[in-house]
């Protein structure tokens, strides 16, 4: 998702164990990339088990994010 300015929302990036480790997140990623040129930038949530791979990737861990869970609501 995008808002055609800045920034595009990447999540759930999710590759099938079997055919993890060869390359098609990496390349479902340059594609997205690619797609928007270079004025954008790429916000990316991702489980915390995936922050290893994300990191050699060459994504910026970023915590100034604020979560609001499923079981919680606005006000409440």
């Amino acid at each position: 998702m995008t808002d055609f300015h800045y920034a595009c929302y990447l999540s759930d990036l999710v590759v099938s164990k079997e055919y993890q480790k060869i390359g098609i997140g990496k390349q479902l990623q340059i594609l997205t990339q690619k797609q928007l040129g270079s004025r954008y930038k790429i916000i990316l949530i991702a489980a915390p088990e995936a922050n290893s791979y994300y990191e050699q990737m060459g994504y910026t861990n970023n915590k100034l994010c604020w979560v609001l869970g499923p079981e919680s609501y606005i006000g409440s």
